[in-house]
């Protein structure tokens, strides 16, 4: 009877953990500046929600992007195509190195290991993984990548192989970056397993699409 009850138990605990598929990631982020956010990371079903002041949504699968913007209850649609993406994102050239530190630390309760990553001589990140959190079964990190780079305006050292194998092995619980205006940090502050709603990713009913002109006016 009570090996019963155990593999009862067992089987139920099983199906709760398959359940619950994606992920919660909070972080506080600072900038080079001292000022702070507090970015709220939702993924699942290789889809991203950033909650912030104005968020912006990754649809991977469809290969597009929502920027919202909840003052003016309206959003804009990126496709990878309007990125420039279709000819593929430029392989960056120059010399860069992943250091495995094999310093180890607890964050939001997870152990992560600290990684160097120095381009041409300079130490540029130091990136702490953990690899218990296991987001690349929700999403494709090479599209996210490819995705962020090419909004940020073209690729750099972060379009590297050496750089895009680092996230293989984990999700980034902290990150320092050392940039030509200061240091910017993120870490996490809580990280939760958890089935997101649908509703999550998608535009709030009533919001009415802009095009890129209309949003960087504002109108």
């Amino acid at each position: 009877m009570k090996k019963t009850l155990l593999f009862t138990a067992i089987v139920i605990m099983v199906a709760v953990a398959q359940a619950l598929a994606g992920w919660i990631i909070e972080e506080v982020a600072t900038d080079s500046r001292g000022e702070q956010s507090k970015p709220v990371f939702y993924i699942q079903d290789n889809k991203m929600m950033i909650d912030e002041k104005e968020d912006v949504i990754f649809d991977l699968e469809k290969g597009e992007m929502y920027a919202i913007m909840h003052e003016q209850q309206a959003y804009m649609k990126i496709t990878t195509e309007m990125m420039g993406m279709g000819g593929g994102v430029q392989e960056w050239s120059g010399n860069l190195e992943v250091k495995n530190t094999s310093e180890t630390e607890m964050i939001a309760g997870y152990e992560v290991t600290k990684y160097d990553v120095v381009v041409d001589g300079t130490l540029k990140d130091e990136i702490w993984i953990a690899e218990d959190v296991e987001i690349n079964k929700e999403y494709d990190q090479d599209k996210y990548h490819q995705m962020v780079e090419m909004r940020a305006g073209g690729g750099g050292y972060q379009t590297s192989p050496a750089y895009r194998e680092l996230f293989m092995h984990g999700y980034p619980l902290k990150m320092v970056h050392h940039g030509s205006r200061g240091t910017e940090t993120t870490i996490a502050t809580k990280v939760t397993k958890a089935d997101i709603p649908e509703s999550q990713f998608k535009v709030p009913d009533g919001y009415i699409e802009m095009d890129m002109m209309q949003m960087m006016q504002g109108r």
